[in-house]
């Protein structure tokens, strides 16, 4: 009984477990990074599917607020300011560059957390 479209309860609880400021971060740091949402769930305590609908869940979000006080620019103002250079690295159709802040995260003594970002600085 109940929606069948809903999430498993585990789930949703799971999500509930992290907080709004890790769940931001966890994005951020996958982002910039570019671990796996495996790593980013070890990290953060959560099951690898929550760290994946966690990203999801704030990748769209961001793209909705971003967009409602950034508006796209149209094709042509795009076309007359985007760097030369773009076309040259096959990043032609590039409408947008979303610089992530560096943040300072605390491994810990676990062996394959350190390997993991000593790999990334």
């Amino acid at each position: 009984p109940g929606d069948p479209q809903a999430p498993p309860r585990r789930s949703r609880q799971a999500f509930k477990k992290l907080k709004l400021i890790n769940a931001c971060l966890l994005t951020l740091i996958i982002m910039r990074s570019g671990i796996t949402s495996l790593l980013a769930a070890t990290l953060f305590g959560i099951a690898e599917g929550t760290a994946s609908q966690v990203f999801t869940t704030w990748v769209i979000y961001m793209h909705t607020e971003l967009e409602r006080e950034h508006p796209l620019p149209d094709a042509e103002m795009l076309n007359s300011t985007r760097p030369s250079g773009f076309a040259k690295m096959g990043a032609e159709d590039v409408s947008m560059i979303i610089d992530c802040t560096e943040f300072v995260v605390e491994v810990g003594d676990e062996p394959f957390l350190q390997s993991c970002f000593g790999a990334l600085s």
